[in-house]
């Protein structure tokens, strides 16, 4: 049962489609599947607002909407071997940094690109992981950034810490996890009053004692992405039924009880200074070979951990042993 949940929390990452042609019909079922959702679910509440549409393999859709004072974000499975259906919304107050960007219309490109458009006419660095979607539309109908790419790809016509926020904030709700918690006393108190006992907040997934909406983009590229079920070391699921909250707790094989030490050290900081970058022995961890090194740091090398709000990086010395 746990490699089979493990698979499932890395699966979205795997490829399903070949490379797509300049607009293929893959990329119109996707623009097609896309329009049925919003259709379905949200067609009363887009009405003079400004919204966006992410989604991975054409199953799994983030939808977005911009409101006064508020983002309010859906999550939507759309396939027919799953449960399908709109989860509740969550609130999001402004301002909010990202958000502000992933809304922010003058950031993207107009027209559709995807892996064969002049955008990459020279290549790309990389494009790994499950195909996705993605589109802004204003509050007038216009659609910006329109895009079909991969999980993972470089360059990106998407602002990379919007694109990556919304990766993780979709992968928090594709879990197998994700159903009713036990009927509590409260549930049963509320029972025939329609209130459905289903959380309409997502899982909160911690790898390696951390957030992973808050894992630098670095150690996603590196490590994190290129993870399967064998690398998994422990898992799993912690339910609080006073707060309706539940926590999906993942450790890796190859983190360090440094690297998980720092992690937990710096996870109430990192929730409200995310994103940053992890600065070890005077070096930014931006490479693979230092991601290496942070993972696999012990705890005994540790010497210090400092957290920089206003540069947003944790610095991290060390010693030898």
């Amino acid at each position: 049962m746990k490699k089979y949940v493990v698979l499932m929390f890395l699966s979205f990452l795997i490829p399903q489609f070949g490379s797509s042609q300049q607009f293929s019909c893959a990329d119109s079922l996707s623009r097609n599947k896309a329009t049925n959702v919003i259709e379905k679910h949200f067609a009363d509440f887009i009405t003079n607002n400004n919204y966006l549409l992410y989604s991975v393999a054409d199953k799994w859709y983030l939808v977005i909407i911009e409101s006064l004072d508020n983002y309010e974000e859906y999550y939507v499975c759309e396939d027919t071997l799953m449960e399908c259906g709109k989860k509740g919304s969550v609130k999001i107050k402004k301002p909010n940094e990202i958000l502000g960007k992933a809304f922010d219309k003058n950031l993207y490109h107009k027209g559709f690109i995807n892996l064969n458009s002049d955008f990459y006419e020279s290549g790309y660095e990389l494009s790994e992981g499950n195909t996705t979607y993605f589109y802004f539309k204003d509050k007038d109908g216009t659609i910006y950034g329109e895009s079909k790419l991969t999980a993972f790809v470089k360059p990106n016509p998407i602002n990379e810490t919007v694109y990556n926020y919304l990766l993780k904030r979709l992968l928090c709700y594709i879990t197998p996890l994700h159903n009713p918690l036990p009927v509590t006393p409260t549930e049963v108190a509320f029972k025939g009053f329609d209130r459905p006992p289903v959380l309409s907040e997502p899982v909160k997934i911690f790898v390696d004692s951390i957030n992973l909406e808050n894992i630098p983009n670095a150690l996603l590229k590196f490590y994190y992405y290129n993870l399967s079920a064998e690398d998994v070391f422990d898992m799993k699921m912690m339910v609080d039924t006073l707060n309706n909250t539940r926590k999906l707790v993942v450790l890796t094989k190859q983190a360090g009880d440094g690297y998980t030490f720092v992690n937990a050290k710096i996870a109430d900081w990192a929730s409200e200074y995310s994103p940053f970058d992890f600065i070890l022995d005077g070096d930014t961890v931006n490479s693979k070979p230092l991601v290496e090194k942070l993972v696999s740091l012990r705890k005994e090398c540790v010497d210090s951990v400092i957290m920089n709000s206003r540069e947003k990086m944790v610095i991290i010395k060390t010693r030898d042993k």
